[in-house]
């Protein structure tokens, strides 16, 4: 007689910088404030701005990723903010002192194996005076302001005004083309939807 299966069909998962990590029942409805239920749930320096949810959808369970900033859903609970969640979601909250390579690696590895030629591997990165610098898993309709919210924000010594967005594209398969875009940072965090670029992978 074999065991059960160990199965996320009908479950959502929480774990990463909290007091109880846990697997709870799916209901339909559900959002991210009735798994996570209180901001007291979270250990100290939890990154309330960048909470990660690991998705599979389909028959063949792609895998994609979504994110939100907790403290504005636990602040606003009809907002789009508090995510609806689907069964077989993994949230993960972070913490601003610690790398989040071990959590991401696996989000990346199962990227990469969903992309092809035409289809690159779904994965920005952000450098320089931010908090937590380094790759990220590309969202659905993500820009500039998603990716430094993602990224812990920007530190005390941040040049507010100007930021630099590099992009390349391989064209024919052979030759890599980059572009290099001066954008308005202080205006994009000041919610201007033209400066707030949306991003490519």
């Amino acid at each position: 007689i074999g065991p059960i299966r160990d199965s996320l069909e009908a479950s959502v998962s929480l774990d990463g910088h909290v007091h109880r990590a846990a697997r709870t029942q799916f209901r339909p409805g559900m959002r991210l404030t009735d798994l996570i239920g209180s901001l007291d749930e979270l250990k100290p320096l939890a990154d309330l701005r960048y909470v990660l949810i690991r998705r599979e959808t389909g028959p063949d369970r792609r895998v994609s990723v979504v994110s939100t900033d907790l403290a504005a859903a636990f602040a606003e609970p009809a907002s789009p903010a508090n995510i609806a969640l689907q069964a077989r979601d993994q949230v993960h909250v972070f913490d601003l002192a610690t790398s989040r390579e071990r959590v991401l690696d696996p989000i990346f590895q199962d990227l990469g194996r969903q992309s092809s030629r035409d289809e690159p591997r779904q994965i920005v990165s952000i450098d320089g005076s931010v908090k937590v610098p380094g790759q990220y898993p590309l969202e659905s309709g993500m820009t500039l302001t998603d990716l430094l919210r993602a990224g812990g924000g920007l530190n005390e010594s941040a040049y507010r005004a100007i930021a630099e967005l590099a992009r390349y594209e391989v064209i024919s398969g052979e030759q890599r083309q980059t572009e290099v875009v001066e954008v308005s940072l202080a205006e994009a965090l000041d919610g201007n939807a033209v400066a707030d670029l949306a991003l490519r992978p």
